[in-house]
């Protein structure tokens, strides 16, 4: 009995600290379309790839790491992106896209 009292108590801390998280994190839902909607990335494409890669990067450091780490789309990154890559080197955001994709396969 005790052991699933301390289960009931484990579930419950990890729920509310998933609940947390995602309050703490959640403004990137919003702040990154804003963003990329200056390197002309539809924000419907954004918000979706915004979720989809958060919600991927926080289910593999969850399942595969057992790490209870918090993955999304890094503001800086996005910046670099959307400011120097399409506004100051005049890429439109598909070739920015794609140099962010290989320089990623030879980091």
């Amino acid at each position: 009995m005790a052991f699933q009292v301390g289960h009931k108590n484990q579930v419950r801390t990890e729920i509310l600290a998933g609940i947390t998280s995602f309050f703490a994190i959640s403004y990137i839902i919003i702040v990154n379309p804003m963003i990329l909607k200056d390197a002309g990335i539809p924000a419907n494409l954004s918000v979706f790839a915004t979720i989809f890669s958060s919600a991927i990067g926080c289910f593999i450091m969850g399942i595969w790491a057992k790490a209870p780490i918090v993955l999304t789309p890094g503001m800086g990154v996005n910046a670099f992106f959307t400011y120097t890559l399409v506004v100051g080197m005049h890429l439109t955001w598909q070739q920015a896209v794609a140099i962010s994709f290989f320089s990623s396969l030879i980091y």
